[in-house]
């Protein structure tokens, strides 16, 4: 197949895709959730006050979101398929690395969080990708010698990831100079989170799998395409005619004011800019592009009517996030979609509410304008003083027009849309009671019944992030490790240093959710855990085989993640980890040396004892008494030395590890 087929191609399954752009509601939903709504007051002097409701609900929901997903603990796993120990443990490793690369992807706490918050406000995009590329950058030192030059060429040159050094040496203010050009391959996986506004997908889809194309829009720079690896050449061919002329950045930005001036091109022999900005389309085609019969996702890269890339990809590096699943769509609806016709109403009755507190507060007159100085009357000023042309005006003359005031009634209808939008998205409202005697009627129960209903929400919204973009991207970048990545890679996972080779994972492991379990909130896990251990403490003194010392490390571990404890190591050892327990092991030893010498030195001394409770004939028989127990008791001590140091010495052979002080009495 020629580019002149694919782009026809790609033309025609961009033109199918679903109006999920601009002009839709997302455009609508953000706009409610900043108070910039398209209702405008119809005239200057009337109230142009704005309802949050829409940014009080996604607001009010983000901190429970982001607590449950980033915090300590993972909020998705790897389970293994099998009992064998190599997919235990690779599944065990998947899941942390993952993890991982996750918090520690570029300014990953706000690409994450921004994604979650579109997802309630209309729905979130999120692409991972895994980047190569090259990267430059110059160091310079003053004032060094020619060893301080080799020892700094040195360390440069053991960095893996180097690819070429040139030294630039001159002289500068009378002291020497030295400059180190780098050039690097730099790799890493990234996390972006798309506008919604820019993602493009064929309509009428459940699931990505499903979709002909799917892909986003981006506004890049020329010198961007260069330094992703496209060829230089064919970036600075790209005609001025495919320029970004769509706008797609002002689409969301266009409130920030300023001009829209293109940067003037650069003298150069092409006559372009570095800084031109181009309308990038990254789109993931399914086509027959081989002709084999069988159609292929395939990664393509399109500037206007260049392809700049064009490769076989079996995967949609897409996760999308909605807080409102629809039955058989992809694509859901937030809580702001619910919150927004109830802002609403509650813009209009605000409004209506001022308008008429201001029209209480300045009453208007009838006057009769032959009788009354009309200019006094229009001048509105404290303590006016309003002139009247002639004696013995009638009463009619000049008469106020009463406005009566609404408040009180808009309130008893402001009160009902609150618990209306109370019903529907489970937030307490915080004007309840209107007056004293409607709030002491709000009994206990009723509020812990709506405080229930809210957090069974919110840990709804929670399981299906879970169970929706989450899960996309867990099982794409463990893919993406599985087949990008080409070497082990070190990680520190709670305090202690873990090697990483996804070269060696031969296992497909099912992944799945730790959050929105309904296992309430962290107070009443910690308790509950807290009984567990308890429990499980009891079975392993009484000798049932129910519990071993794993389980409750199992169990300890999970209530110092629940409680934020990031480096485990520094409370708990783990009892499979000898360097980690052959301390306590030893502390144990000397504490049972301590008791046994204890015990020795009170025995050696049975004459005060046998004075308080002997006649002096009975002494000598207490004597012997004493010397036959002293005896078994250094037959008992020298043969647990014995045992001790033999048990030392087959743990320093099986772990080659020198056990100081050996838990001898020296």
């Amino acid at each position: 197949m020629d580019d002149q087929r694919l782009r026809h191609l790609v033309d025609s399954a961009l033109a199918s895709c679903s109006d999920h752009g601009w002009a839709s509601s997302i455009s609508e939903n953000l706009d409610y959730y900043t108070g910039d709504l398209p209702e405008k007051p119809e005239h200057n002097y009337l109230s142009g006050v704005t309802s949050r409701d829409v940014f009080d609900t996604v607001e009010s929901d983000h901190p429970s979101l982001v607590r449950t997903f980033l915090g300590a603990h993972s909020p998705l796993k790897f389970n293994p398929t099998t009992d064998s120990q190599v997919d235990i443990q690779q599944a065990e490793e998947k899941t942390e690395y993952i993890n991982y690369i996750i918090k520690n992807s570029p300014n990953s706490f706000k690409v994450l969080s921004d994604w979650m918050k579109d997802g309630n406000i209309s729905y979130g995009v999120l692409k991972f990708e895994y980047i190569e590329e090259e990267t430059v950058k110059e160091l310079k030192y003053k004032g060094i010698d020619e060893s301080e030059q080799a020892l700094l060429l040195e360390d440069l040159e053991n960095d893996k990831n180097l690819k070429e050094i040139e030294v630039i040496e001159s002289e500068e203010d009378d002291l020497r100079q030295v400059t180190f050009k780098i050039k690097q391959d730099k790799k890493y996986y990234k996390l972006i989170n798309v506008p919604p506004e820019n993602f493009r997908i064929t309509k009428g889809v459940a699931c990505l799998e499903d979709a002909e194309i799917v892909g986003h829009e981006e506004v890049l720079t020329r010198s961007d395409l260069i330094q992703m690896g496209y060829d230089e050449d064919e970036v600075k061919k790209l005609s001025e005619t495919e320029l970004d002329d769509k706008g797609i950045n002002d689409r969301r930005f266009s409130n920030e004011g300023g001009d829209n001036i293109t940067t003037l091109p650069e003298a150069n022999d092409d006559n372009h800019s570095p800084n031109d900005e181009l309308t990038v389309q990254f789109m993931y085609l399914k086509v027959d592009y081989d002709g084999d019969g069988i159609a292929e996702r395939r990664r393509i890269v399109k500037v206007g009517t260049t392809i700049l890339d064009n490769q076989q990809f079996e995967i949609i590096p897409y996760a999308i996030l909605s807080a409102i699943p629809i039955p058989n769509k992809l694509i859901g609806y937030g809580r702001a979609e619910i919150a927004k016709q109830s802002q609403k109403i509650q813009t209009k009755l605000m409004r209506s509410i001022l308008d008429n507190i201001y029209q209480v507060n300045n009453p208007g007159f009838v006057a009769h304008y032959e009788e009354i100085n009309m200019q006094d009357l229009l001048t509105n000023r404290p303590n006016r003083i309003v002139r009247k042309k002639k004696r013995g005006l009638g009463a009619d003359a000049l008469q106020p027009l009463v406005t009566p005031y609404i408040g009180d009634k808009a309130l008893q209808v402001t009160q009902y849309v609150d618990s209306k939008k109370a019903n529907s998205l489970g937030i307490q409202s915080s004007n309840q009671g209107l007056d004293s005697d409607a709030l002491y009627r709000e009994t206990a129960t009723r509020f812990q019944g709506v405080q229930d209903e809210q957090k069974a929400k919110i840990e709804l919204v929670a399981r299906v992030y879970a169970e929706t973009g989450f899960r996309q991207l867990y099982e794409g970048l463990a893919w993406m490790v599985a087949h990008y990545q080409n070497e082990a890679f070190e990680i520190k996972v709670l305090g202690k240093q873990l090697s990483i080779d996804p070269r060696a994972w031969r296992y497909e492991h099912q992944v799945s959710t730790t959050v929105g379990l309904a296992a309430d909130d962290t107070e009443t896990v910690v308790a509950n855990m807290g009984a567990l251990l308890s429990l499980l403490e009891r079975y392993q003194e009484k000798g049932f085989v129910l519990s071993d010392q794993k389980k409750i490390y199992n169990v300890t571990k999970m209530l110092a993640e629940k409680l934020g404890i990031d480096d485990i190591t520094k409370v708990l050892n783990d009892p499979e980890v000898p360097q980690q327990t052959l301390l306590a092991q030893n502390e144990q030893l000397m504490g049972l040396v301590e008791q046994l010498q204890a015990q020795v030195q009170q025995l050696q001394n049975p004459l005060a004892e046998a004075e308080k409770i002997k006649a002096q004939a009975d002494l000598v028989k207490a004597q012997a008494d004493n010397e036959i127990e002293i005896e078994k008791l250094k037959l008992e001590t020298e043969k647990f030395f014995v045992d001790t140091t033999r048990k030392y010495d087959e743990l320093e052979l099986k772990y080659q590890t020198d056990i100081p002080g050996k838990g001898t009495n020296d």
